[in-house]
């Protein structure tokens, strides 16, 4: 992929979950020959209520496949998407990016938190605002990722808007040349479903 051509081949499903990815990389993911294989799965993962443990087993067996084929690898964590309710409304798909951040870490690759990078439009509250009225706010300022415009009739949830996708490009770009950003914390969630 250093060369002078560049050849993408998008093997994506629609509403594709992680078992939907490990099926492609044990049929014809590899038919071709890929130089560099980009991993992203969690939103339907969440939707689908796939355990953590089992999404992070899929994903190492698919990163498997993709180092015996010699391949490069990027896992991206997902996006934030605006379902669960309560506490988990924007939050429902964090756990899957936890995993895949650790999938990652474990085999050497780059992960690039494409939902961290969103959580920017999100802003900040000041400390003495009360926990709902926080998330009522910015809850607020996330929904901008899914501004669409006036000719969008319907309400979307889970897919960013065209400048937010163009956002999350150009910070994918600077990951992958620059590394992620270094933070001085670090978060772990937990998820019930009921």
């Amino acid at each position: 992929y250093l060369g002078d051509e560049i050849s993408l081949e998008n093997l994506t499903s629609i509403d594709g979950t992680v078992f939907d990815g490990l099926r492609r990389a044990t049929s014809d993911a590899f038919l071709h020959e890929p130089d560099l294989v980009l991993i992203q799965y969690g939103v339907y993962d969440a939707f689908g209520y796939v355990s953590t443990a089992t999404y992070k087993t899929a994903l190492q067996e698919m990163v498997d496949v993709a180092k015996q084929a010699r391949a490069d690898i990027i896992i991206f964590g997902p996006t934030l998407v605006n379902y669960g309710g309560g506490a988990m409304e924007w939050g429902v798909d964090r756990p899957y990016a936890i995993a895949a951040r650790e999938v990652a870490r474990a085999n050497g690759v780059l992960f690039i938190d494409l939902g961290q990078h969103l959580a920017r439009f999100g802003g900040g509250v000041d400390p003495d605002t009360h926990p709902a009225a926080a998330m009522e706010i910015v809850g607020d300022k996330l929904s901008r990722i899914f501004n669409f415009g006036p000719d969008l009739t319907t309400r979307e949830r889970v897919h960013p808007s065209l400048s937010t996708q163009q956002f999350l490009g150009e910070r994918a770009f600077e990951d992958l040349k620059n590394g992620p950003p270094v933070s001085d914390f670090s978060y772990t969630g937990v998820a019930t479903h009921g």
